[in-house]
């Protein structure tokens, strides 16, 4: 028997779903951004904010707003971000959304590269609660494996499961969905012979969560000056990127002249330095 496979148009991630005739079908959940944009798509004039959406570099936007539209032509978007510019509807800090925005005002939120450089995500993700609505929904994408880059500064990865610990159960959420996206390597110059390249590593960490409930004032606080520590951590210049320590001066010489061996002898050569780096 032959199996049919249905695959939304739009979705950018290739979210597929299949059945076959003689099998039960795949009931793997969607992939996160998959199953956000699925649901929004069902609801009726959702009001949808979307937390950093100015634009680092001019003519590169970082809006869904198309992409909103395109699945629910009804939605109403309205770009936030800590910084006025391009693209912003809205100054807000969001670790401070409910002095912006009543409670329950927003039917679904997405935040795509904002959380790594949130200097409390915790409070973001009670910020979020507050502003929405019981059963609404969000998206959010970082990294669990990124270089440093700073807007304007890098804080955190997140694991899949880290997820789980942000938007937990006690803060009213619960994950829908949640996944990994573009697998890449990192091996450092120093311990390669001892260093595990199988041990799995992802540009992207991404998640769906759904609001189950309120939470009161009451049971989470955050005893802090925002006002300083926002401050502190609002460099326009970015937080600088700490200076890699110089390679050794034999890995110099084996990198330069690298080309220029055949290439047999470079494997023997790389075996060699291998293990003069796992010696130390």
């Amino acid at each position: 028997m032959t199996s049919r496979s249905a695959r939304h148009p739009s979705l950018s991630r290739g979210c597929s779903m299949e059945c076959t005739a003689m099998a039960e079908p795949d009931r793997r959940p969607p992939d996160a951004r998959a199953a956000f944009f699925l649901y929004l798509a069902s609801l009726q004039r959702p009001k949808v904010l979307e937390l950093g959406t100015k634009r680092s570099i001019p003519d590169r936007g970082t809006s869904h707003k198309e992409e909103i539209l395109r699945f629910n032509p009804t939605a109403v978007h309205v770009g936030a971000d800590v910084e006025p510019g391009l693209d912003v509807d809205v100054v807000v800090d969001a670790h401070r959304l409910t002095e912006n925005f009543p409670r329950a005002t927003f039917d679904a939120f997405i935040a795509a590269s904002v959380f790594e450089h949130l200097r409390w995500p915790w409070l973001a993700a009670l910020e979020l609660n507050r502003v929405l609505k019981v059963g609404g929904i969000g998206f959010v994408q970082s990294h669990q494996s990124f270089p440093i880059h700073a807007y304007p500064a890098d804080y955190w990865r997140f694991s899949t499961e880290a997820w789980g610990a942000l938007f937990c159960p006690e803060m009213g959420w619960r994950v829908v969905s949640a996944n990994y996206d573009f697998p890449c390597r990192v091996v450092p110059l120093v311990e390669v012979a001892v260093w595990n390249e199988t041990s799995p590593s992802y540009l992207n960490s991404s998640v769906c969560v759904q609001k189950t409930a309120e939470v009161s004032r009451g049971r989470f606080r955050w005893r802090v000056d925002l006002d300083a520590a926002v401050a502190v951590g609002s460099d326009p210049n970015g937080m600088p990127f700490p200076q890699a320590p110089p390679e050794p001066w034999w890995y110099t010489v084996y990198r330069r002249l690298a080309p220029l061996v055949p290439r047999a002898v470079r494997r023997r050569g790389r075996r060699w330095l291998d293990q003069r780096a796992a010696r130390g």
